[in-house]
């Protein structure tokens, strides 16, 4: 799936999903495997940062992550 301009609203949604969907898949847990990345990051090695909007600093979607991945 490729998103373009999500919202953390939007991001936390269809992450919610795509975790329901990979833990109903039969197939050993150990081997589940989700990737998030941004296109201009796969041969440079990624890692999910902040979104910086002038002097503000946006942690919105990696506390999305964060919160889906405790359940």
């Amino acid at each position: 799936m490729i998103v373009t301009e999500s919202t953390s609203e939007t991001f936390t949604v269809l992450l919610d999903s795509l975790l329901k969907l990979t833990n109903d898949m039969q197939i050993p847990d150990n081997e589940k495997l989700i990737t998030i990345n941004a296109w201009n990051e796969m041969s440079e090695g990624s890692c999910m940062l902040p979104r910086i909007y002038g002097d503000t600093v946006d942690f919105s979607f990696i506390n999305s992550c964060r919160k889906l991945l405790k359940k």
